[in-house]
Parts: structure tokens; C-alpha cells; sequence
């Protein structure tokens, strides 16, 4: 079923569609959406607890994990969910992250462990072609989870399977608004091979670390110019902490932050979490430390090495994006449907927050490198929405979960010229 084109003034300052519902927490955002002069918004379907979206391969269908445990699969037709979905997969807890191979499709999720929650990733395969899995194996289980979960996965230049996990405590402490941390598990991306059954986490497959609630990573492609010969760079969208009082100690607040990592090199990059945080008003992509008595932000102490079998090499965010956004599922423009000034931006989906008397986020941020392969600036691309994940579809066009209770899909309507 095709649903129609809503209300596009390319005449103005944007174009824009009709107002949304109110968020999935009876907030949201008080302006319609909007994108800049010269694209377009479609309502692609409606999925009211979309968590995570990928195209299958070829860009035929559309997987989407959804928030009551399910992973759906919707046929794609001329850039709108076709026809009711099938039940992919069920019986799930939370799935928050979903990857469309070739080989199967990846799902992460949260289980009940013996002492704790805990994650766990399966490969699902649908083997009679009816779009339903008709196979589920367990690639890696026992991911300490917590307050955060484990979240957003891609498959690496090298063929490998890299998974987000985040930390499990609010500020990395203790067990502070959480289970305690299992370090080097908590807060890091770990990576394993996709077609293993049944892993359990081991130090060798962290590859970064000292992170929070990391929920989405995605590699630099070929050509992009943060991409250089002998490296393959991933990126993971981070949300900071909250800020809030245990007990006697009130924690301070850190910043959302994309960082960017190198996994063909041997050392294991450490973003410093939890002895450092980042804001702008307090040491910037420098950092600050958190809690002197823990030990410090620049040199780290010993215990930021614990369980890791290779050296740790300090590293700092290329962006901030702002307290409590939180930024999550991000993409690369692959350069196929939006103008040629945005080839190789990185796209950031901002669920936003529900709380206190600032709301922030609630907006797709689209971050600019310059030549060197630097964050050259972080602007709005996309307002008045409650994100939670995006992805581009194989002809360019960006498609976002949006928790207000449908699926958008954003393209450009002017013809792409020659660079």
C-alpha cells in the first residue's frame, strides 16, 4: 500500500511534513519535520516501536526489530513498505539491533542470566524463501548487559562481526543505576567471526573500549576521506552520562560523542570511560576527569587495561553532539540520491530526551569531514522527529524509525549532476 506524499513546501525555508503524534512517552516533538529545500519526506509505513532497520541485500525487503520482540520483514516497493509484514522472527526479549547478510540475519537481545541480564546475538535464516527464519543459532551469548544493552552490529571490511555492548552502570562506577561493570566486556565493541555458534566473550574480541552506551557503530567506506590505506575505521554514536546523585555523590553530566577507531591495528583503543568524560564547557574533545578519586582522565590508570591481553592505546572522541541527545543508529551517505556537498556525511539519528525542563534532540544531525578526514561540522539535517535508528536504502534514500509511530524515508528531489 502506498501512502501519500505529505504537504512538501520546497518554496520555503524547508520542506515539511504534517505534524506528528505525540512521542512513545506522551512527548515529542512540538514542530512537524522538516529537511532542507530541494528533499522530500514520505511516510514509508507505520511501525509504532521500530528499534532497529536493514535492508536486506538488494533492497528488496526491510527488516525491522521492534520493541515488543519481534523482528518483522516488509517487502519494498517503489520506496514504501508493501503489503502487511511476516514474522520474521519472535519470542524475543528487547531487540535493539538488526544486520541483513547474505549469510543471515543478525539480531541482538537482552536474556536473563544467572546473576545479571545479559546479551546475546542470533543469526536467523530463512531457509524455503517464505520470509520467515526457519533457523536460530546463538553466535555469542553471556555480553554483560545492565542499565545499557547490547545494541547496533556491521560486518567489517575484514568479514568480521563487530557488536556494540554497552556499559552496564549509569556513571561506570560501582553499580551505580545498574549492574556492576565486567570489564573489558562493558563498554566496548567486540568482534567475532559471523559464522561461529555459541561464543563465549573473551578479551581477544574487544577491539575498543572504555565507552558507555554505545549503540550503533558503522565503518568509514572506500575513498571517504577519513579512510587511509592499511586502516579499516569504524564509528560508534555514544550517549553520556546523566548526571544523576547515588547516594551522596552526584555525578556529573558528559556529552554524547561519536569516536572513531582503527580495528586492523593490533592496540585496542580505551575512550576513557569512566575516568573521562566530554563537554564542551569542560576540556572539550580533551576531556575531564570524572572522579579524581577513581583515578584520572589523562594518563589513565591501570585499571582501564584490566583483562585486555593487547596494549591499550588512549583515544578521543572526533565530535560532540550535546548532553543528553541521545544519539544513536548513524549511517555513511553512500552517494547514490542526495547532493554531491553531502557524499560521505555521516548521519545521525537524536532520539532526544523526555526529561528535565531542556529538551534536547529529537533530530537527524548530519556530520561534515574536511579533506584531512576530520569532523569539520555537526548541523541539523532533519527536525521535529523522534529517532531511533536510520539506515540508507541501496538507491540513496535515508529511511529513519521514528518512534512518533511510522517509518520515514527522506530523498532528494533534485536530479543528482555530475560532481
Amino acid at each position: 500500500m502506498k501512502l501519500a506524499l505529505l504537504g512538501v513546501a520546497l518554496a520555503t525555508a524547508s520542506a515539511s511534513l504534517g505534524a506528528t503524534a505525540a512521542g512513545p512517552f506522551g512527548r515529542g516533538p512540538t514542530l512537524p519535520p522538516t529537511v532542507p529545500v530541494g528533499f522530500a519526506i514520505t511516510i514509508a509505513g507505520v511501525s509504532p516501536t521500530a528499534t532497529s532497520l536493514a535492508f536486506a541485500p538488494g533492497g528488496k525487503a526491510l527488516y525491522v526489530a521492534d520493541d515488543v520482540g519481534r523482528v518483522l520483514r516488509y517487502k519494498v516497493v517503489a520506496g514504501v513498505l508493501a503489503g502487511p509484514p511476516t514474522i520474521f522472527l519472535k519470542g524475543l526479549s528487547q531487540p535493539l539491533g538488526v544486520l541483513a547478510t547474505p549469510s543471515g540475519v543478525f539480531v541482538s537481545d537482552v536474556t536473563t542470566g544467572p546473576t545479571r541480564s545479559e546479551g546475546i546475538v542470533y543469526r536467523a535464516k530463512d531457509l524455503d524463501g517464505d520470509g520467515k527464519a526457519d533457523v536460530r543459532e546463538t553466535v555469542i551469548a553471556h555480553l554483560p548487559n545492565g542499565r545499557h544493552n547490547t545494541n547496533g552490529m556491521a560486518i567489517g571490511p575484514d568479514g568480521l562481526l563487530y557488536i556494540t555492548n554497552g556499559s552496564s552502570t549509569d556513571s561506570g562506577f560501582g553499580s551505580e543505576g545498574g549492574e556492576p561493570e565486567v570489564r573489558p566486556y562493558t563498554g566496548s565493541v567486540l568482534r567475532v567471526d559471523p559464522s561461529a555458534t555459541n561464543l563465549t566473550p573473551a578479551p581477544g574480541m574487544v577491539v575498543a573500549t572504555g565507552l558507555r552506551n554505545i549503540y550503533d557503530i558503522a565503518f568509514v567506506p572506500a575513498g571517504h576521506p577519513a579512510a587511509t590505506p592499511g586502516t579499516a575505521k569504524a564509528v560508534v554514536s555514544m550517549n553520556g552520562p546523566d548526571g544523576q546523585t547515588y547516594g551522596n555523590v552526584t555525578r556529573p553530566t558528559g556529552e554524547d560523542t561519536l569516536d572513531m577507531f582503527d580495528t586492523a591495528d593490533a592496540g585496542v583503543e580505551h575512550f576513557g570511560f569512566p575516568w573521562c568524560l566530554y563537554d564542551r564547557s569542560r576540556g572539550g574533545l580533551a576531556g575531564f576527569t570524572q572522579d579524581p578519586s577513581q583515578g584520572s582522565c589523562s594518563p589513565l590508570p591501570a585499571a582501564a587495561s584490566d583483562g585486555l591481553p593487547s596494549p591499550v592505546v588512549p583515544a578521543r572522541p572526533s565530535a560532540l553532539f550535546g548532553r543528553h541527545v541521545s544519539a544513536d543508529g548513524l549511517a555513511f551517505n553512500p552517494g547514490t540520491n542526495f547532493p554531491h556537498a553531502d557524499d560521505g556525511d555521516l548521519f545521525v539519528a537524536e532520539f532526544g530526551n523526555f526529561f528535565g525542563n531542556t529538551v534536547t534532540g529529537h533530530k537527524v544531525a548530519r556530520v561534515h569531514f574536511d579533506a584531512s578526514g576530520d569532523v569539520a561540522t555537526v548541523t541539523d539535517f532533519m527536525t521535529g522527529v523522534v529517532p531511533l535508528d536510520l539506515t540508507f536504502a541501496p538507491d540513496g534514500a535515508l529511511w529513519i524509525a521514528d518512534l512518533s509511530g511510522v517509518i520515514l524515508r527522506v530523498a532528494s528531489v533534485v536530479r543528482r549532476s555530475l560532481p
